[in-house]
């Protein structure tokens, strides 16, 4: 897996994400990074269905973290 970070410019910290013990740990070290963002609260509420959930029409599954 450290492989698809070498040479980014991002700060990832790999060593702490491939040892995260929740999906939280690793979204603070991978996933907010990788989407460019500062704060994982800020992460998960750009992420959630909750804005657009109200609008589907037909049945869907969503599984997130939270």
């Amino acid at each position: 897996m450290q492989m698809m970070f070498e040479g980014r410019k991002n700060k990832f910290d790999v060593r702490k994400g491939l040892s995260a013990k929740s999906v939280r740990e690793f979204d603070k070290v991978i996933s907010m990074v990788s989407n460019g963002f500062d704060d994982v609260h800020a992460f998960y509420e750009d992420s959630s269905s909750r804005s657009w959930i109200d609008n589907v029409r037909v049945p869907i599954l969503c599984i997130q973290a939270s």
